[in-house]
């Protein structure tokens, strides 16, 4: 940055830093909106859960044994 020599030098370059902290600031609110959204409890699940291939044969082997807790558990507590 050269030296400031002249009052009408020292307003334009502070016009031009307060701009850039404008610009600056919405970028920074924007991104700070963009985390707020994917930190959600949902779209944390929602994200979790496109990370797994559901495949038929791991929901045979999840949806079997889970099935036979949960019928074992309902059946225990009557």
């Amino acid at each position: 940055m050269s030296k400031i020599t002249s009052t009408a030098g020292l307003k334009n370059s502070i016009q031009m830093l307060l701009e850039k902290q404008e610009v600056e600031k919405r970028a920074l609110n924007e991104q700070l909106l963009e985390t707020y959204e994917v930190f959600k409890p949902v779209n944390l699940i929602k994200n979790m859960l496109k990370g797994f291939s559901f495949s038929p044969l791991l929901l045979t082997k999840l949806l079997g044994p889970a099935l036979g807790l949960a019928a074992g558990y309902f059946l225990k507590k009557k």
